[in-house]
């Protein structure tokens, strides 16, 4: 391919861009160079990650030859991804993110391909496999925050909640196809997956390497040099968190609304299972979630523009209270899959809208140590839901469970309405002249 035919075609991009830019509009998402690679090498990780993400317990019971065995495995890689990610985004704010995205995507390719390898030849272990699992969760977990960090450096912050939206419907077609297609791969051989997810991560590390940064963002996002010490940095991205009233609350906010869901979530599922629902059905409520979710994403994409973001959380938190009302009454699973549809719609809108703010609004600096500081605020309550499912499901039954979940989404709806701050955040285009 000639290169000049290449980037002749980038600057005629680069140029139309501006054009929008000095008219005061943005130019479409797709049309800006720098967004289509960094969605690119996006979309590949992601992908990737579905891929081996699939085959991981699969692979481990085989291994292993115990369930056990295979859960601490999972549950150990989520305990290790989390506790990287607390250091993380201050590792990342004070490296060039874009390096890091690379080193992270070759990180993840190596060790899945070495997986790939042992698996072809017959040679893995369980604890081989163990130790190559969680090395790979520790990389994802101190690195992985690079890719979302480096996006404000990349786009318009009018285009925030729109690239949000965007990022939530393709997470949903992942979640869509990936768990069925990573399912016929492992059929077709177990290592398959594996090979797969290597491919993916090398072209997220090829796109990865052409996005250009603008001028004046260089330094922060592509070759920012470390000066002060470690902890010092990560006092300063969790001071900043906890210095805004707003984003506190924002925080107090999502995590009863990310406990409340996922309680529900796991309450369906474990409650379909205990009651022997066939596996075809109880797939069939993941794969509703995730049609609700892709087209919650459709919707917020023609929102984002203009929609008040304080509107849109109220409005997001209401909806997900409703839906869970008729599951507090009647068990029935035709009305458990309906609702599950129905919860996945909000989703989108209040991520692109709550969470596209608060990271808009972060100066670049920080972006890397406010999502891990973010991350870890609002999962930490999330991570016992599966557990509290299951006693009050053991103790009280579905629907008491289901109640019992809707005490923090109606606390999570309550904090919207009483908070004036959150009523009155403003629609995109008004972003730049509101603080937090």
């Amino acid at each position: 391919m000639d290169p000049m035919i290449v980037d002749k075609r980038n600057t005629n991009s680069s140029c139309k861009a501006e054009e929008h830019r000095t008219k005061g509009i943005s130019a479409p998402l797709w049309r800006q160079p720098r967004y289509m690679s960094w969605f690119t090498a996006d979309t590949a990780s992601a992908a990737g990650t579905a891929m081996q993400g699939f085959a991981i317990s699969l692979v481990a019971f085989k291994l292993s030859g115990s369930v056990v065995s295979a859960g601490w495995l999972t549950t150990l890689m989520r305990v290790v991804q989390q506790f990287a990610n607390l250091f993380g985004g201050t590792f990342v704010d004070r490296h060039g993110r874009k390096q890091l995205i690379i080193i992270n995507c070759a990180a993840e390719a190596a060790l899945w391909g070495t997986v790939f390898i042992l698996l072809f030849q017959g040679n893995l272990t369980f604890w081989v496999f163990a130790m190559l699992a969680v090395c790979s969760s520790l990389c994802n977990g101190f690195l992985g925050g690079a890719t979302d960090a480096v996006l404000r450096s990349i786009i318009d912050i009018r285009d925030y909640p729109k690239a949000r939206s965007v990022s939530e419907g393709r997470d949903a077609t992942i979640n869509l196809v990936g768990s069925p297609l990573g399912g016929a791969l492992y059929g077709f051989t177990p290592w398959l997956p594996f090979l797969m997810a290597v491919i993916l991560y090398a072209l997220a590390g090829v796109s990865a390497n052409r996005i250009n940064f603008k001028i004046h963002d260089q330094q922060i996002a592509g070759k920012r040099p470390a000066r002060t010490p470690f902890f010092d940095d990560f006092k300063t991205g969790w001071r900043y968190v906890f210095s805004s009233g707003l984003i506190v609350v924002l925080l107090i906010m999502t995590a009863l609304l990310n406990l409340g869901i996922n309680g529900v979530q796991y309450a369906i599922q474990l409650y379909l299972v205990s009651i022997h629902t066939n596996a075809f059905f109880i797939g069939l409520i993941d794969s509703s979630t995730c049609i609700g979710v892709l087209v919650g994403a459709f919707m917020a994409g023609k929102l984002s523009d203009s929609a008040p973001v304080g509107t849109s959380i109220l409005a997001s938190s209401v909806i997900t209270l409703a839906v869970c009302i008729p599951m507090m009454l009647n068990g029935s699973y035709v009305l458990v899959l309906v609702c599950s549809a129905l919860i996945g719609l909000p989703f989108p809108l209040y991520n692109a809208m709550c969470l596209g703010f608060i990271f808009a609004k972060t100066p670049n600096r920080l972006q890397g140590r406010v999502k891990s500081a973010m991350s870890v605020s609002v999962q930490t309550l999330s991570i016992f839901s599966s557990a509290i499912a299951g006693m009050l499901l053991g103790h009280f039954g579905f629907t008491a469970a289901i109640m019992a979940f809707g005490v923090p989404l109606t606390a999570a709806t309550i904090v919207a309405f009483a908070s004036q701050r959150i009523r009155k955040i403003p629609a995109a285009d008004e972003w730049e002249r509101t603080g937090l």
